[in-house]
């Protein structure tokens, strides 16, 4: 009789880890909020008239100086695992750089490079790919578009009991776009901004 009940309890065991592994989700939502840091240029006159006009006699240069500084960052990945360690998705969010609130789009892929085990934690690398768009701007008075955007990561993953995560990355964000006014064939400001910076995200992955 003893030897009925081990069997089956190990009967019920495997049964009950065989349930566990089926209802794991092979959903993917990571949610982080950022601080962006670098260095950027400051101008006393960024908008200048490129061409000779009787106000302006000849065309103004921009002077500038460099200066720290930082924004934040909010962003979400929602993807798909297609293996247990790699998951691919979409990634958005909002960056509020100094003079552009951008909302980047991108195609995203998590990659877990080290585990010691499901419970422990592990070493995730990641590379959002997409272009950033300024519909939330708001600014009417000049046109503003974006560009390409490319964030790559490398960090921690600490799983909890419940099989959500804390997350913790460090990372480099490049973001292009650029700005334009017309009023005349002789009035106009044209520019083109490149924003690199360094950053740090904290998050949850459910």
């Amino acid at each position: 009789m003893k030897k009925l009940y081990i069997l089956l309890f190990f009967i019920a065991f495997g049964a009950s880890a065989q349930e566990r592994e089926v209802k794991t989700s092979r959903f993917v939502n990571q949610t982080e909020i950022a601080l962006l840091a670098g260095r950027s240029l400051k101008g006393t006159n960024t908008y200048f008239y490129p061409a000779w006009s009787s106000y302006y006699p000849y065309p103004s240069v921009p002077s500038y100086k460099k200066g720290n500084t930082g924004s934040f960052s909010f962003q979400t990945f929602n993807g798909w695992r297609i293996k247990p360690r790699t998951a691919v998705g979409l990634t958005t969010g909002l960056d509020a750089y100094q003079g552009a609130l951008i909302m980047p789009v991108a195609a995203g892929i998590r990659q877990i490079v080290y585990e010691k085990g499901p419970t422990l934690s592990k070493i995730q690398a990641s590379l959002d790919l997409g272009a950033g768009t300024l519909w939330l701007d708001g600014d009417e008075e000049m046109s503003k578009k974006g560009g390409l955007m490319i964030n790559p990561a490398v960090g921690f993953v600490f799983p909890t009991r419940s099989g959500s995560a804390f997350l913790l990355n460090f990372g480099y964000k490049y973001q292009h776009y650029s700005l334009s006014s017309f009023y005349s064939t002789d009035n106009f400001t044209e520019e083109s901004r490149n924003i690199k910076r360094l950053q740090v995200r904290l998050g949850f992955q459910f």
